[in-house]
């Protein structure tokens, strides 16, 4: 497989030089690291292993705004309007596949409905990752730690885990989730890097902190105070009905979930020698080369490609 070089083409540009290549499915991805994530996935799909097809960024596409998902979406919606999502030229046709981060616009209800358009079942790629990676196994490689000690602290099921971090922050959660669906501007939800009502991973959350950020939200979205008090018990009962179910990752940031590893690490080393260096970056492809590309999970992703395939 080839990966696409830079392109600096405009939208037109682009269009044409897609129709000219020798690719026949063209799919689109956020970042840098989506491509690996997503390469594996494409290796692994049955649909695929006859095709030509080629995985580009979204900083590889005209008019890059340095929003991926947005820069991603605005090339859909050019390519939509001139009906070239599966385009024929001079004999060969050619399709397009968009695969972006859910996020919450499924609650926000922004996600467009599209066969081009293949959104993550959880929250963002990173979910993926913790939930189905083998923690152990990651950790122990990024941070130059015994395995036996690491599997001892996070346990042997990754879910398990996953559940206990995110209800730790349920409440950060839950603020993040009020302040999006009342559209409150300039308040801080989910473009965090960690919760803002705790002062680590595992530490309980700041009651003095939760309220401040509450009573700021309850003022700058204009609601009256019952209005507002009615608003976050239905997302408060939401989270909950999530949670007991085991969908926490449908609205919990995978992003978050470095912070908690990282402070398994720090508590597992204790005052021996561990690499703590940059150890939430290396997190992330440590436990990529841990998922199974053909376990259950990957199947609403080759079922999805699957489908659009059959339509070339």
């Amino acid at each position: 497989m080839k990966i696409v070089e830079k392109l600096t083409h405009s939208p037109a540009g682009f269009l044409r030089k897609m129709q000219m290549s020798k690719h026949r499915v063209w799919i689109f991805v956020e970042g840098i690291f989506d491509r690996p994530f997503y390469s594996q996935l494409c290796d692994n799909n049955k649909s695929l292993r006859n095709e030509t097809y080629t995985i580009a960024l979204a900083k590889e596409l005209p008019n890059f705004s340095g929003d991926g998902k947005q820069n991603l979406l605005s090339i859909y919606r050019y390519l939509n309007r001139r009906k070239a999502l599966k385009n024929t030229l001079e004999g060969k046709e050619a399709i397009v596949l968009f695969i972006i981060d859910k996020d919450i616009d499924d609650i926000e209800r922004t996600k467009v409905r599209s066969s081009h358009v293949l959104y993550t079942e959880y929250h963002s790629l990173e979910n993926y990752l913790f939930r189905f990676g083998n923690l152990s196994s990651a950790l122990s490689s990024a941070a130059c730690l015994d395995v036996r000690l690491v599997r001892k602290r996070v346990g042997k099921e990754s879910f398990a885990w996953t559940q206990k971090a995110a209800e730790n922050w349920n409440l950060w959660v839950e603020y993040c989730l009020l302040v999006r669906k009342l559209k409150i501007e300039n308040a801080k939800n989910y473009g965090e890097t960690k919760s803002l009502m705790h002062s680590g991973a595992y530490s309980q959350c700041n009651e003095m902190k939760r309220k401040h950020l509450l009573r700021k939200a309850m003022r700058d979205s204009g609601l009256t105070d019952s209005k507002f008090n009615i608003a976050f018990k239905r997302v408060k009962k939401y989270v909950c009905r999530l949670y007991s179910q085991g969908n926490h990752d449908i609205i919990f940031k995978g992003e978050w979930y470095t912070k908690f590893l990282v402070q398994d690490a720090r508590e597992i080393a204790g005052s021996r020698q561990y690499n703590s260096r940059r150890l939430e970056k290396r997190l992330l492809p440590c436990l990529l080369a841990t998922l199974d590309y053909n376990g259950s999970w990957a199947d609403y992703f080759h079922h999805a490609i699957e489908q659009l395939i059959k339509t070339v």
